[in-house]
């Protein structure tokens, strides 16, 4: 997390897949001491800091194997620590969690405290393997569903009521997580610039800016200290503006895929443009003067090799450190049907 492999490095490790994992084992921490310790996060210019030191977030977005995000409502605590031990045995130090907000809130009014107890607990085992969580109340859309509460499928961005409806709930996960050692911060929700396709709001441009604004403020009424941010699918939209989104959060959070970005149609997923995508939108993201953490990217096995993945993944961590990003999360590795 705190490499001092040079920068004039990048090429050579870029295109030598055997140096790139080299950089992925520089990247992991140590290994952690025995007993948890909590971490803070802020904000240092175009960069993280994790307990006052320059930090490079070696993440995954965690997707449990069993149930899918129903594991709250049917939970098997020990398949998720054991979840969390394989994650931490792999390296990875930080976890993006999606705890589907139709479960979380059944009612507008109405915080499940049995589902955010198991939400507890997914908190609790990942610190008890040194993983800090990013945690995304507001997830009603994942992997090709819509999964939104009954009572938010209407204009969620525009109707008052909805509105806050949702501040009640990202306040009060903020709050039960402020000063929380395994939290590192949390993520509006999954990719809602596609909820926009589903519910056909009649935001405004500046109307849209407003409401990402009002839910910041909500996380931050909670949990000051802990840091926000807005993961926007594949790509920024007039709803979902870039500037928009850096000026209502504390870091720019970006997804690439090559299958979405239509790169893999020009090239081999591991190619000449392998690490395009990923460039692209970390640049894109930079121009706002905020950091940039490539929360989402990867390749699943129905597209590529097994071997392949490997290499996938290690060439576009590479690059990501080497373009300037704050992080890496890896999505996508297994089938996820």
């Amino acid at each position: 997390q705190n490499s001092e492999i040079p920068t004039t490095r990048a090429v050579e490790l870029l295109m030598n897949p055997v140096l790139a994992t080299i950089l992925l084992a520089a990247l992991a921490p140590a290994p952690a001491p025995a007993a948890p310790k909590g971490h803070a996060y802020r904000v240092a210019g175009r960069f993280l800091e994790r307990d006052g030191k320059a930090a490079f977030l070696v993440g995954a977005n965690y997707i449990p194997p069993r149930d899918w995000l129903a594991n709250l409502r049917t939970w098997n605590a020990p398949a998720v620590e054991a979840d969390m031990a394989a994650l931490e045995r792999l390296g990875v130090r930080t976890i993006r969690w999606f705890p589907l907000w139709p479960l979380t809130q059944p009612g507008p009014d109405t915080i499940d405290e049995a589902v955010l107890r198991r939400v507890d607990e997914v908190v609790r085992l990942a610190g008890r393997h040194h993983i800090d969580v990013q945690i995304s109340p507001l997830t009603g859309w994942m992997s090709g569903y819509f999964v939104l509460p009954p009572w938010a499928r209407g204009d969620l961005f525009v109707d008052p009521k909805t509105l806050a409806a949702e501040q009640r709930l990202v306040g009060q996960i903020a709050a039960r997580y402020r000063g929380n050692p395994a939290v590192q911060g949390f993520d509006f929700g999954n990719e809602l610039n596609v909820v926009v396709e589903f519910v056909h709001t009649k935001a405004t441009v500046p109307g849209m800016e407003a409401w990402m604004d009002a839910i910041y403020r909500a996380f931050k009424s909670g949990s000051p200290e802990h840091l926000v941010t807005n993961g926007i699918g594949t790509g920024f939209t007039k709803e979902f503006g870039v500037e928009a989104i850096a000026r209502t959060s504390d870091y720019v959070s970006v997804h690439s895929y090559p299958g979405v970005h239509r790169t893999s149609r020009m090239d081999p997923f591991l190619g000449q443009r392998t690490t395009y995508s990923v460039n692209y939108m970390i640049e894109w993201a930079a121009t706002t003067g905020k950091p940039v953490l490539m929360q989402e990217t990867g390749a699943s096995n129905t597209e590529v090799s097994d071997a392949d993945l490997g290499r996938i993944l290690a060439v576009t961590m590479a690059s990501s450190w080497a373009e300037g990003a704050a992080g890496y999360f890896w999505w996508c590795t297994h089938d996820n049907s």
